[in-house]
């Protein structure tokens, strides 16, 4: 009877010290967002500048219009061009390599710089598409994948640092962007495998649906060659946006190379294409 008491009070105190609880989050004051990027491959060159927003924020984030945005390396400048909202091109340009770069952008009378160092591209010697029988997890049983596997001698010496994304043209169809999204890309250092080539080459992007590159599908990589700065970016963002348990670390600012307490990075990176077509 006692034990019974016991677990009918215990039960009460539960139910009756539930409290709905609201807090008031603060909302920081903007701050100017950059994702910029140069290569030395020729095309039109983007810096996209927006603002900050508020946690809760659930819309695009707001652009920046008007702003003067530039590039130079100390001798020639190149002036963007804003063709839409917020986004600011170069014409088509290869910048060369072995220079820092530094952009500056001016925006509602305040001024902003970023600095990065353009290192020379790696040549990638050939792409290959290999069919491997992997798990489906989705559907609990063993099924038919591609992977792309990427050839290429990385140069002896520690302190190389690497960035990865793939494109893919079916046929009939233009080309499109797999890795659009920070969560798509595959980056690296050389800590582990400085000086080597691999016979099988190195496996950059795996698990990849049969049905999303029928024969005769193009393939292209992309890889660049970026600074350790821009790597430990990278690094950083993942620690900060893919955090999935209590063993995680203390939430810390992401690391950025541009002034005035603005948010992003601009980024410059030899840059290297390669191609191959999907035959079976």
């Amino acid at each position: 009877m006692k034990t019974t008491l016991y677990i009918i009070a215990t039960l009460f105190l539960f139910s009756s010290c539930t409290e709905k609880i609201d807090f008031e989050v603060d909302s920081e004051q903007t701050r100017l967002v950059v994702e910029g990027q140069i290569t030395t491959l020729k095309m039109k060159h983007l810096v996209k500048v927006t603002q900050s927003t508020s946690y809760f924020y659930e819309q695009a984030a707001p652009v920046v219009t008007g702003a003067a945005v530039s590039i130079t390396d100390g001798s020639s400048t190149w002036v963007l061009t804003e063709e839409k909202p917020g986004f600011y091109y170069t014409s088509e340009t290869a910048f060369p390599a072995d220079k820092s770069y530094t952009l500056n952008i001016e925006a509602d009378g305040q001024k902003y710089e970023a600095t990065d160092f353009l290192n020379a591209p790696i040549t990638a010697d050939s792409v290959a598409v290999v069919s491997n029988e992997e798990w489906d997890f989705e559907n609990n049983t063993k099924k038919d994948f591609y992977s792309i596997h990427f050839f290429v001698q990385e140069p002896a010496g520690l302190g190389d640092n690497y960035l990865w994304k793939y494109w893919l043209k079916r046929p009939d169809s233009a080309w499109k962007d797999m890795t659009p999204e920070y969560s798509e890309w595959v980056f690296a250092t050389d800590e582990y495998v400085d000086g080597n080539s691999p016979e099988k080459g190195w496996e950059m992007f795996s698990y990849i649906p049969k049905e999303e590159m029928p024969n005769g599908t193009k393939v292209r990589v992309e890889m660049y060659k970026i600074t350790t700065l821009y790597y430990k970016f990278l690094y950083s963002v993942g620690e900060q946006t893919q955090r999935t348990g209590f063993f995680d670390g203390p939430p810390a600012n992401i690391t950025t190379n541009l002034s005035n307490r603005a948010l992003g990075f601009f980024f410059a990176a030899g840059a290297d294409t390669i191609s191959t077509v999907v035959q079976e």
